[in-house]
């Protein structure tokens, strides 16, 4: 999943965490859908309590539905009737309708329709489903048993903080801290659920604020499992409810605990008790079940993206195993690999590699570390019963996640606790050459499937390899060529070496003449040339161009299938290279592919009649497959490197511009300051009367050209400050935060009263003392609170609040204003950049005072930031250490 995706995916959880009724609601889910999907159209239906029927609350890209029953063949009729997810393919465009459920009940279908909806798109809209479930039953809710103000307060901050991480310890931290806020708690804690059974040990443990390790968690465990066996939360009120446990100490007064359940599936158990009786109500379940509806969701999210990072990782460990293999060319060492690698990495009971031969499945025997033979050789005849033998004998793979109901398992004596069964064919070149063949003794992970046949494709390249090492074992002189070939190829990093050596030892170990590597032209008509080994003609055949499906080569490059032409030149499509005489001889041609790809064509030659066998084509396209490696090798890095040369291009010219951009405005800066003293020095000489006496239309025109000179002075003034300040050129004295703020806000008083804006100063009593530039410091505080008056108009309000916490103070400067658009809040700390040009050059500005103070407040080591929606207002506020300090906490 993409940090993008991710990113959306939590601007949804936190759009969704908003108010209104459940058609409001849906409508918001439904827009959402269509833009987090591949979807061309989305509905939402409320089905009634005894899912009789279903009706529309919500859709677009779908023309008007009324009611109508679940008997119904439409979508989603058929979910409601039978309660899962329906996926239709046979219409156009494909439709999926995914269940949802509110405290267990089937409540409302969601139906999506698009393009051919994928697994990994199916899986989104799951996730997209169980966190629309969630917030549809709160709204419901809501509906009949509106939260209290404060409560909803701080609903809706936990949401916020649960949709803004990916990780569980701070999505566990953050349900304790609002659990803190709802209900009375002394503990807390977070038990995992697995298969709908407590799992031994707490996820989450905190005691009066102190986390705890798991093993204190006895107590909790019981009542965990009771929520669960029983499928519905528990409010005890006296330490008499609480279920029999081992513990030994009196349990709490108290304690709610509630499922944390998406859908029908349990995550796990949140828990909140209090030492004293009957300190929860019924209003305090409900609470503390919201709260952990929303934990449901931020961990349903980061479940999701952990099983993407799991496959990814499976992935890596998938090409782990083809790098450990591929240089493994006996079949008993590479069995031994194989198996002791998969078991070791993803834990299974037993994994063996089997190799078909005579009609049987052969496992060859293990033994491990030096120690007595473990696992003796095993034979399962091809048309014998059990799995191994059916996969052999039709090539496809089998899984039995129970083997006690598979039909077709039969026990193997040397394996006997086997729970599942994976059996995956190992095939090359269109051939089945082995079986892999894994034991578990716990049930099989949801991507063991793919894991498994990602497995299955190095595996058989490295099986393959080893049965043709094996066979030319029995022959030295082909044994000795074919490891030659390897070291020469692996030694060297050059494309031209590679191939060369890939060549010349392909023609050696075959007995060829000659030996040719075709490289396909970039508009895919010719095949170049581009390696011969050929003592004779070597020149003539570099100088021949050959176009792809003419010829013999030309033919193999089109069909993509490799060929032996025994007298090829007797052949009617056989074409001689010119310069070469017409003599007897045999062609064998084998094209270079990558993937589904072709890049060239590998061709050899024997002088007369000697013909190519079928050992020597399976040779050759051992070889042909080193060589289309190495050419996609080359060919990637060429690229890569050209992309790098390109992007250090670019970032060195932007560089450039950048500092030739500072220099600009630095110099300017400077050279504007003197004139512009001289012009204001002399207005003000003008204004004084010094010179004589001024008409009144002489002074008022004066006076504007002050007005405007102050204008550009502060305006120069920004643009030297943007240079000055650094960390380095900030004074460290102690500054009392509040005398500056009281100052700041005498200073706009008169203003924000002839502006008609109430001004409100909420500051602390005391003094709160950091280090720093107090002139710099207020230069903040003038050009937030200058910002906010700014953009509010007579009749509201904009509110100074400073909040002194241990190691850090907080100072907020809140607007009640026109707000800012969500599109905007990323830049508004960018130099020169104006949220609306036009708004902004009515109030004056060019976009430097909110870029000034965050250059300052960083300079002191401190954040910035900004809360704000349009036409609702804004707060901007920043966060510096206390004195002695080194650093602030997450705003």
């Amino acid at each position: 999943m993409t940090d993008p995706l991710i990113h959306r995916l939590q601007q949804f959880t936190q759009d969704l965490a908003g108010p209104g009724d459940t058609r409001q609601l849906s409508q918001r889910i439904v827009d959402w859908v269509l833009g987090l999907l591949p979807a061309a159209g989305c509905q939402i239906f409320a089905v009634d309590a005894r899912r009789c029927r279903v009706e529309c609350l919500a859709a677009a890209g779908f023309g008007e539905t009324g009611p109508y029953a679940v008997s119904s063949t439409e979508v989603a009729g058929q979910v409601a009737q039978r309660g899962t997810r329906v996926v239709v393919h046979d219409t156009q465009p494909a439709m999926v309708g995914l269940p949802l459920h509110w405290r267990g009940q089937l409540a409302w279908v969601l139906v999506i329709s698009g393009p051919l909806l994928d697994a990994a798109a199916q899986d989104l809209a799951t996730l997209v489903a169980a966190q629309a479930a969630i917030a549809l039953g709160q709204a419901e809710r809501n509906a009949v048993d509106p939260l209290q103000p404060d409560h909803l307060a701080v609903l809706q901050r936990s949401s916020q903080a649960l949709s803004q991480t990916l990780e569980v310890e701070q999505i566990y931290a953050a349900a304790c801290t609002a659990a803190g806020e709802l209900v009375p708690s002394d503990v807390f804690a977070i038990v995992l659920c697995d298969d709908c059974q407590a799992r031994c040990e707490a996820a989450y443990f905190v005691e009066r604020g102190v986390r705890q390790t798991p093993d204190r968690a006895d107590r909790e465990l019981t009542l965990a499992g009771r929520v669960l066996r029983l499928r519905q939360p528990q409010v005890l009120r006296a330490p008499a409810d609480w279920p029999p446990h081992p513990a030994s100490e009196a349990p709490p007064g108290s304690a709610l605990a509630v499922a944390i359940q998406t859908g029908e599936r349990a995550l796990g158990v949140m828990i909140a008790e209090a030492y004293s009786p009957a300190a929860y109500q019924e209003h305090d379940l409900r609470l503390f079940a919201v709260l952990a509806s929303q934990a449901a969701a931020a961990l349903n999210t980061t479940h999701l993206l952990n099983a993407t990072r799991r496959q990814a990782e499976q992935m890596r460990l998938v090409n782990e195993l083809g790098r450990h293999v591929g240089g493994i060319l006996d079949f008993e060492a590479l069995a031994r690999q194989v198996g002791q690698w998969l078991e070791t990495t993803f834990g299974y009971a037993h994994a063996r590699l089997g190799l078909i031969k005579d009609g049987y499945v052969v496992f060859p025997p293990r033994q491990d570390g030096g120690q007595a033979l473990a696992r003796p050789e095993r034979q399962i005849a091809l048309d014998g019963p059990g799995l191994v033998a059916w996969v052999a004998r039709h090539g496809q793979p089998r899984y039995a996640p129970d083997v006690r109901a598979a039909q077709v398992y039969t026990e193997d004596p040397y394996i006997s606790d086997t729970l599942a069964q994976a059996v995956v064919p190992l095939a090359a070149h269109g051939r089945i050459l082995g079986i892999l063949d894994i034991h578990s003794d716990r049930p099989l992970p949801p991507d063991a499937a793919a894991t498994l046949e990602a497995i299955s494709r190095p595996t058989a390249a490295a099986l393959d390899s080893a049965r043709l090492f094996t066979e030319a074992r029995q022959r030295a002189a082909e044994v000795s060529a074919l490891l030659t070939t390897t070291l020469a190829v692996t030694g060297s990093s050059e494309l031209d070496a590679r191939l060369e050596a890939v060549a010349l030892h392909a023609r050696e170990l075959v007995g060829a003449e000659a030996c040719t590597i075709y490289q396909l032209s970039p508009d895919g008509r010719l095949l170049v040339p581009i390696i011969a080994i050929d003592e004779l003609y070597a020149e003539e055949t570099l100088s021949d161009r050959v176009v792809v499906g003419e010829g013999l080569i030309g033919g193999v490059a089109r069909s993509r299938q490799g060929e032996i032409f025994n007298r090829a030149d007797q052949h009617p499509r056989a074409q001689q290279i010119p310069g070469t005489p017409l003599t007897p001889e045999c062609l064998m041609a084998v094209p270079l592919t990558v993937g589904e790809r072709t890049t060239g064509v590998m061709a050899v030659y024997r002088e007369g009649e000697r013909e190519f066998s079928h050992h020597d084509f399976d040779l050759l396209s051992s070889f042909a497959a080193q060589a289309a490696v190495a050419i996609e090798n080359a060919a990637l890095y060429q690229t890569l490197r050209e992309r790098a040369d390109s992007l250090q291009a670019a970032y060195d010219e932007l560089a450039e511009m950048g500092r030739l951009r500072d220099e600009m405005v630095q110099n300017i800066s400077h050279e504007l300051r003197t004139p512009l003293t001289f012009l204001r020095s002399y207005v003000e000489l003008l204004l004084s009367g010094d010179l004589g006496a001024l008409l009144p239309d002489q002074q008022r025109s004066l006076q504007v050209v002050r007005d405007k000179t102050d204008t550009l002075v502060r305006l120069v003034g920004d643009m030297i400050t943007l240079q000055a300040v650094t960390p380095t050129t900030i004074a460290q004295a102690p500054v009392d935060l509040c005398q500056l703020a009281r100052a700041a806000a005498d200073g706009v008083a008169v203003v924000a009263q002839e502006a008609g804006v109430e001004l409100v100063s909420e500051l602390p009593a005391g003094a709160v003392e950091v280090r720093g530039d107090a002139l710099r410091l207020s230069q903040v505080f003038d050009n937030l609170l200058g910002n906010a008056l700014k953009f509010t108009g007579r009749g509201e309000r904009i509110s100074l609040l400073l909040q002194a916490a241990p190691g850090w103070a907080r100072v907020e400067v809140r607007d009640t204003g026109i707000g800012i658009p969500a599109e905007g809040l990323d830049r508004i700390f960018e130099r020169f950049y104006q949220v609306d040009g036009t708004a902004t050059r009515r109030r004056g500005g060019i976009g430097l005072g909110l870029a000034i103070c965050k250059l300052i407040v960083e300079a002191h080591g401190g954040r910035i930031g900004v809360e704000s929606q349009a036409g609702a207002g804004s707060c901007f506020y920043f966060l510096l250490p206390r004195a002695g300090e080194t650093g602030v906490p997450n705003p």
